[in-house]
């Protein structure tokens, strides 16, 4: 019998270096989106900075350790990471809402209620909070995550473009 899924938030700043290997090992091309090339993830709508890795790590010390208004959530099968969110909190704005700035479960674990269990979880804790509207922004090619996401009650409301200069 599989243990057992286990989501919360995290703060243990230890688990920066495997969160940001999965991260990377479960992310494709077709994730990358404004986000990742204004963040300096992505150099471009279709390639990864080479040093991925090692920048997640310091995005994800920086959001354990609270120096930014970025929460972790992730989701283990026993000790296992097989999911984990980064959402930008914004709670004292004019309309408080939250940012899903990052989605990620294992390729093992998709299809098998991993990611809905996860959004729910984030948007009762948003509700909670009393945040109104949750946002999130995904890759143009990243149909998949968007069939979910569609799953999961989002609308598409605005449409980002880019220029090259």
């Amino acid at each position: 019998m599989a243990a057992e899924r286990t989501i919360a938030w995290t703060h243990d700043v230890s688990l920066a270096p495997a969160l940001a290997r999965f991260f990377v090992s479960n992310v494709g091309s077709t994730y990358i989106s404004a986000g990742e090339v204004t963040d300096g993830r992505a150099l471009d709508f279709a390639h990864w900075v080479p040093d991925l890795e090692a920048g997640m790590e310091g995005e994800l010390v920086a959001a354990l350790s609270g120096t930014v208004p970025v929460r972790v959530a992730t989701v283990l099968r026993g000790d296992v990471v097989v999911g984990v969110a980064l959402v930008h909190w914004v709670a004292d704005a004019r309309v408080p809402h939250a940012v899903l700035d990052d989605v990620v479960v294992g390729a093992t674990e998709r299809g098998q209620g991993t990611g809905h269990t996860l959004v729910e979880f984030i948007e009762a804790e948003a509700r909670l909070a009393g945040l109104q509207t949750l946002f999130l922004e995904s890759g143009l090619g990243n149909t998949r995550a968007h069939a979910f996401f569609e799953r999961c009650g989002f609308r598409p409301c605005s449409i980002q473009m880019a220029k090259r200069l």
